[in-house]
């Protein structure tokens, strides 16, 4: 019941080892803040650039949600997305 309920609002998943949970939080629950500090560095860049913080930042967001999404959709690994556009 508890997955079930945690799946309704979105992903949940069980882990078969109590001991898993501390690496799961770490990755879902901190793992935010990387992206976050990804984007600063990308509008940071942008505006050193000459572009303007307001470009820079739609820009950078609209960036890592469609590498998001190629994430979610593809079914491709992140290396083989990465060396397609490198």
């Amino acid at each position: 019941l508890g997955l079930r309920l945690l799946r309704a609002v979105g992903t949940a998943i069980a882990v078969p080892q109590e001991k898993l949970l501390d690496p799961v939080t770490g990755l879902s629950g901190s793992g935010p803040a990387y992206v976050y500090r990804f984007a600063e560095g990308l509008i940071a860049g942008g505006v050193a650039a000459g572009l303007s913080a307001e470009v820079a930042r739609l820009l950078a967001f609209e960036t890592i949600a469609g590498a998001a999404a190629m994430l979610l959709e593809s079914g491709e690994s992140p290396e083989t997305l990465r060396e397609r556009v490198t």
